[in-house]
Parts: structure tokens; sequence; C-alpha cells
């Protein structure tokens, strides 16, 4: 980040950060811009210093800066992701999605469409600089539902497994992925809603519908499984 950050001042670009979650650590309650970075583990605190760091550089006057946080991200090539292949993927295959914690809480996702139009925006807009925005979620729904919703897309009874935890556990002790997997699972253990009111009521737009997200991205996992099957 600080050669990012020197890289922009350089040129006079601003800088805006696609930023997720991690930084607050365990929430009780809504998720809000207003809320400390209190992260204990490692990921966690990496991304509060890195924000950190991106905050202060624009405060400094060093260069101009924004930061755009989203959930738990799916869509077009969104494959590693909670919501990505593990859902998308296995669904379009015929198997389970398989999914963490407990799929009866409420859980904010982000369309990467939405996300990316919202970083958009936020480079053009100079009252937008030096601050923290949560872009456009979706009304939260269960994780549950949520993957109903993409079976119903395809026209499939809904399966879900829920991934055990012992067994992430396992894994997180040789895969470092798996390990920072572990360490999130505290947004999937209870609800996790992301209020992101300010930047819908700042740019006066809103998430792309569910119905119609889940829509554009089962057709891409299924095209892009068609391709696989025919490269075999």
């Amino acid at each position: 980040m600080e050669a990012v950050i020197t890289g922009a001042a350089t040129t006079g670009a601003r800088l805006v950060f696609g930023d997720n979650l991690y930084a607050y650590g365990p929430v009780n309650g809504t998720v809000a811009e207003d809320l400390p970075h209190a992260a204990t583990g490692p990921n966690g605190r990496a991304r509060a210093q890195i924000a950190d760091a991106v905050l202060t550089a624009h405060r400094s006057g060093r260069v101009e800066a924004v930061i755009g946080r989203g959930s738990d991200f799916f869509g077009r090539h969104a494959r590693m992701s909670t919501v990505g292949d593990r859902v998308f993927a296995r669904a379009v295959a015929g198997k389970p999605a398989q999914v963490l914690g407990n799929p009866d809480v409420p859980h904010s996702v982000t369309y990467l469409e939405d996300f990316a139009r919202a970083l958009v925006d936020l480079g053009q807009r100079d009252d937008a600089a030096g601050e923290i925005w949560h872009v456009p979620c979706a009304g939260p729904v269960t994780t549950r539902h949520f993957v109903d919703m993409v079976f119903q897309e395809l026209g499939r009874p809904a399966r879900v497994s829920v991934a055990p935890e012992w067994g992430i556990a396992i894994a997180a002790l040789f895969n470092p992925t798996l390990r920072a997997v572990r360490e999130q699972l505290y947004q999937h253990r209870r609800p996790w809603v992301v209020d992101s009111g300010k930047f819908e009521r700042a740019f006066g737009w809103q998430a792309t519908p569910l119905p119609e997200a889940i829509r554009a991205t089962v057709t891409w996992f299924t095209r892009q499984s068609g391709r696989a099957r025919s490269q075999t």
C-alpha cells in the first residue's frame, strides 16, 4: 500500500481503495462506517493498518484517497469467495452448495457489478474523498435463502451443506487460505448486516435486486461449466 500511495501521489491520481470488512472484527449489530477498527486476527489487523495508512495519507495532503468497502461478493468472475465457487459452481455442477457457519442468520452480500460501479462513482466525486463508504448491498437474506434463490434459478431443488468448523480448523493448520477463512467465521455464526445507506443517500442508487444479480451470476457460471466440459 505504501508503494501504491507513492505512485498515486507522484502522478497526482486519486486513490480509490476497494476494501472488505475485515478491519472491524466481530460486530454486535449493524456493520456501519463509523465502527472502530477492532479486528483481533492477523488478516483483519492487516486490513485495518492498510486502511489507516490510506486515510492518514489523505489527511496529510499527500494523496487524495477514498475507501469503498463491500461484503462477501458474488457475480461474474467471482470465484474465490464464500458465495463464489462454493455456491454457484457447485450448484451448477449438481452438487450441494457449501456454506459456512449458521445458514439461517441474515448475511449481507455484495454484487460485484455494484461494487465496481460504486468505486467508479467514489473516484469521480470530490466530496467523497477522505472517507470510508460501504458500497450498496441488497437487503440481507439468510444464507440458506440466498442458496435457495440460486437453485431456483437453475430449476432444481436446493441442496446445502455446512462446512464443519472442526474440519476447517484442521485444514487451517496447513492451508493459509483456510486460516483466513477460519479467522472470519464470526461473520457467519451470527447476523452480519451491512448498512450501505450512507452511499445510497449520497449517490442516489441502490444495489441490484438479488434475483436479477443471481440470474446473471448463474448464467455466467453455467457458461463457464459448459466451456470446461467442451474442452475435456
